[in-house]
């Protein structure tokens, strides 16, 4: 029996190779994005790429250029991050396909969960669910975060790649303040053991407290997605109930999730209550949700 049954999203920084190190007997290949927009790229590229030679591990690499980064621009908007982590989930996906594999490992430790949730506090917008989880799905691939259910820290992975002689670079943008999450991260990074465990745990007991909700609103909103968005599901299993923002929220949320709102869930929520074929919602400057011809939702 094949037992390497992963694919790894590598980028060559300290978590994503202790990852590679760690699970390297059970990984199938590693896909690593070069996005070309820093001096350093490309020694990360050699980093990961030299890595997988000298063990025999097959490396996939996607170099990303304008037209790439316009189609998606053009599709899901500005937002950078939002962008980038697409086109990266598209790349892992694309080779799950193609070589039969069903799970992706991704290096998201502690101090990324809690980055997230002090982001997303921030936003001051819907929230069903505060971080990342440590198993999830992106289109039919599966999204597992094992260092997040080892609640390891950043410093602890960093050090182990030292004492293992794990070789990594280090992304120099990530000290550039002027970024919100490199802000964050600095501030996450100087807090004392008590303040840290302080701050996550009100964003755990969050979401410990509405995980019944989330749930439900997942397992509904698949249902809903199975049945390709067809809003006379919407209407008798959705409409009215006390999920209804939330599955739309969701749905939003395979979109970009920057741009959602308390009121523009409202506004959609009263938008698909009139169900009339043709009709258009303007989600962003070249975004619609449209009713087409079936009575389906789309995204255009």
């Amino acid at each position: 029996m094949d037992k390497k049954i992963y694919i790894a999203g590598v980028s060559g920084g300290p978590d994503s190779m202790y990852l590679l190190w760690k699970y390297q007997k059970k990984i199938r290949c590693v896909c690593h994005v070069n996005y070309n927009l820093r001096k350093s790229a490309d020694r990360d590229e050699k980093i990961v790429r030299n890595f997988c030679k000298l063990r025999k591990i097959m490396c996939k690499i996607i170099h990303v250029n304008d037209k790439m980064y316009k189609k998606y621009k053009e599709k899901y908007g500005n937002n950078f991050e939002y962008v980038a982590r697409k086109i990266r989930y598209d790349f892992y996906n694309k080779i799950c396909v193609k070589l039969g594999i069903k799970t992706v490992l991704l290096a998201h430790h502690l101090d990324d969960f809690l980055e997230t949730c002090i982001m997303q506090e921030q936003q001051n917008k819907f929230r069903l669910y505060y971080g990342m989880h440590s198993k999830s799905k992106y289109e039919d691939i599966n999204i597992l975060r094992p260092f997040l259910k080892a609640k390891m820290r950043k410093k602890q992975i960093q050090d182990l790649c030292i004492k293992e002689k794990i070789p990594f670079g280090i992304d120099e943008t990530n000290f550039d303040t002027k970024y919100t999450r490199n802000k964050i991260r600095k501030q996450i990074t100087d807090l004392d053991e008590k303040e840290y465990e302080k701050i996550l745990d009100k964003f755990l007991l969050f979401n410990q407290k509405h995980n019944l909700k989330y749930l439900k609103t997942i397992n509904l909103f698949n249902k809903w997605k199975e049945s390709n968005f067809c809003l006379n599901f919407y209407k008798v299993n959705i409409k009215k109930t006390s999920l209804e923002k939330s599955i739309i929220f969701e749905f939003l949320k395979n979109f970009n999730e920057s741009k959602i709102s308390s009121l523009k869930i409202k506004s959609i929520i009263d938008f698909l209550r009139l169900i009339k074929k043709g009709n258009k919602f303007r989600l962003a400057k070249n975004n619609y949700l449209i009713i087409d011809e079936n009575k389906s939702l789309i995204f255009r």
